[in-house]
């Protein structure tokens, strides 16, 4: 009889180890399907840079106040560009134009003093 009681009490436990094993196993592992649709938009952004020439060469430049820069149109007085671009899509870009010596990574050119 002590024999029958050990083996209902073991396989009593076991069925217990596996129903515990078994609803933690599918606690853990639910996943549930959403019903909102998950979509990145993206848009197409193409930006141009175009100068007359090659290099930056401003001779005998000097700090000077924003007033008086913006009228200098002697050559050798300003460095004339065009940064232009095209953005398919519907997005807004916000970009700086900034001017770095390639020898030190040094900044040149504050943004906030660049008219567009």
């Amino acid at each position: 009889m002590k024999k029958k009681e050990n083996i209902i009490i073991i396989v009593v436990l076991l069925i217990m180890v596996i129903a515990i094993i078994g609803v933690s196993y599918a606690a853990f592992s639910y996943s549930g399907l959403g019903t909102k649709v998950n979509s990145i938009t993206t848009g197409s952004i193409t930006m141009e840079y175009t100068e007359d020439d090659n290099i930056i060469s401003m001779s005998g430049a000097l700090p000077t106040t924003d007033a008086t820069g913006k009228v200098r149109l002697t050559e050798g007085e300003y460095f004339d560009f065009t940064v232009s671009s095209k953005i398919a899509g519907d997005v807004n870009i916000n970009y700086e134009i900034s001017a770095k010596d390639v020898t030190t990574s040094e900044r040149k050119i504050d943004g906030s003093n660049i008219i567009c």
